[in-house]
């Protein structure tokens, strides 16, 4: 009896071992009829993946904005993910930007101006293109574009535009003051200057040489190179002293500056406006304005025939993904889909952007933009700061030295200083 009793409670403690047991992470149920522990059936293995989901933070105009939203609704409908969009427009992006970097709580794309790339990207702040992208735009953009997003034996951004600030002008206001086109050389701002302050003796209406924003960094750098400076120096060190040719540039600009006009808080729309009036002789804006401003009788500089490029000054943007991202692909996938030639010919046609895939520049294949790449191609064409990891701060301390030099609130040989200090970090 005492045997029997033994293998009873034997076979109870092994049941409840058994029932307290996860083994194969599954459970047990009892067997109402038998009373018998028993595994229920396996679920089905088959696991939904869940949706991509991304945020991607850009700065743009409010127009540009709905654009944006409108092509990214049809991309989440098509590819079944969600991708939130945040516009950062009237905040210093930078700012926001390299803060959220530092902090590792960035969202997961970022629209970036090519200048900062480079600094993001040695800070250890983007994953590299090749490790989530598989479209043309990176290989097969512009290579004056595709040199800022090169560090360290990769490419850590995909181009998406260029705009570059050029001359507005009305070709009226211009034969009227003697001239059949626009300043080519340095020397050739001294002489129309001196045709508008004519114009101003006469008793006409009053006329300015050229309206520009003096508070906006890639205006007034436009400014500099387009009257000779090329930011160098002669010499660094603790004297550093600025190259003959930005001297020059500098003193030249110093003799028209009662001939600027500044539009402060105006738009570049004003800049236009002023022009289209016969208030300016030219305008210096984003080419994306004056493609989005037709009818009003003007005229805008393109390279092609004219030899401009070298004095055009690019800038443009870029897609980056953020390294603290958990969704490369659908990262990838977004702008991929972004930057591909079909997208960039809207964004151009709707929002004026220059496209930053060479397909796109075949005179063949595009008319309207064409003029944009000469024949030798882009490789020397167009200038910009040289790409370093400092550049956005360069450019912000060499902006607001300019931006005071242009308001007469400093002298050249001043200004000279202060910039020379500038380039020399």
């Amino acid at each position: 009896m005492k045997r029997k009793n033994h293998w009873v409670l034997f076979a109870i403690l092994l049941l409840a071992l058994i029932s307290l047991s996860p083994g194969e992470d599954r459970a047990y149920v009892q067997d109402d009829e038998t009373g018998f522990l028993e595994s229920p059936p396996l679920p089905n293995q088959e696991v939904e993946e869940a949706p991509g989901h991304i945020r991607v933070a850009v700065q743009m105009e409010p127009e540009a904005f709905k654009l944006l939203q409108d092509r990214n609704r049809i991309f989440m409908e098509g590819h079944h993910v969600s991708v939130d969009l945040v516009n950062e427009y009237g905040k210093n992006t930078y700012d926001i930007f390299q803060k959220d970097l530092a902090l590792h709580d960035a969202p997961d794309v970022l629209l970036v101006d090519n200048a900062w790339v480079r600094e993001f990207a040695v800070n250890g702040y983007l994953l590299p293109v090749d490790s989530y992208f598989t479209g043309t735009a990176a290989g097969n953009s512009l290579s004056r574009l595709q040199s800022f997003s090169e560090w360290n034996g990769y490419i850590w951004a995909v181009p998406k535009d260029m705009d570059p600030y050029v001359l507005v002008y009305n070709p009226d206001i211009l034969n009227g003051l003697g001239f059949e086109g626009l300043p080519a050389a340095p020397e050739d701002w001294g002489k129309l200057y001196k045709a508008v302050q004519d114009h101003k003796d006469k008793g006409d209406k009053p006329l300015k040489l050229l309206a520009a924003d003096f508070d906006d960094a890639q205006s007034v750098v436009t400014l500099l190179h387009r009257f000779g400076a090329n930011l160098s120096l002669k010499a660094g060190g603790k004297n550093a002293v600025l190259s003959e040719e930005d001297q020059s540039a500098i003193h030249l600009l110093e003799s028209v500056r009662s001939g600027l006009s500044d539009l402060k808080e105006g738009s570049a729309a004003e800049g236009l406006q002023q022009v289209a009036k016969g208030a300016a002789a030219m305008a210096l804006v984003p080419y994306s304005e004056f493609v989005t401003h037709p009818g009003l009788g003007l005229h805008a500089e393109t390279p092609a025939g004219t030899g401009a490029a070298s004095r055009m000054t690019l800038f443009g943007h870029s897609f980056v993904v953020t390294a603290e991202t958990l969704d490369t692909e659908t990262a990838g996938r977004w702008i991929t889909a972004m930057t591909e030639a079909a997208e960039q010919k809207i964004w151009y046609e709707k929002a004026g952007e220059l496209p930053a895939l060479k397909s796109l520049y075949d005179a063949s294949g595009e008319k309207a933009i064409s003029p944009w790449l000469e024949a030798s191609g882009d490789k020397d064409a167009f200038w910009s700061l040289p790409v370093a990891e400092n550049t956005q701060e360069v450019l912000t301390l060499v902006s607001g030295h300019t931006g005071q030099f242009l308001q007469g609130k400093t002298t050249a040989d001043t200004f000279m200083g202060q910039l020379a200090a500038d380039l020399n970090r």
